[in-house]
């Protein structure tokens, strides 16, 4: 995850989102988020990052299936994500329209 994270700080000023948002574990992981992506992140773009908190299938399931889709990027732990990928309510996302930066 911090390796995706990271790769967002470098993505082009032309974003058509004025938010992005991040659902994640809470507590002090998501003040981590805040502080070392989060706010560098908007610096740099001028986009807001949202960080909320504790993902659930059955949130991501009806988010998919109503169409709503609240949460740009989601932290999961290896088995939610799993599962995620066998029911297909993830979309992949296209590395190409990010520009990594390998240090």
């Amino acid at each position: 995850m911090v390796g995706v994270l990271a790769a967002l700080i470098c993505v082009p000023l032309v974003w058509v989102e004025q938010s992005i948002a991040i659902c994640s574990y809470g507590g002090t992981y998501n003040t981590g988020l805040e502080e070392v992506f989060g706010k560098p992140f908007t610096r740099a773009t001028g986009i807001k990052v949202i960080v909320t908190v504790v993902p659930t299938y059955a949130q991501m399931e009806a988010q998919v299936k109503s169409g709503i889709i609240e949460w740009d990027m989601v932290d999961a732990e290896k088995q939610m994500y799993a599962r995620d990928l066998k029911s297909g309510i993830l979309d992949p996302m296209d590395l190409s329209l990010i520009n990594l930066i390998v240090a």
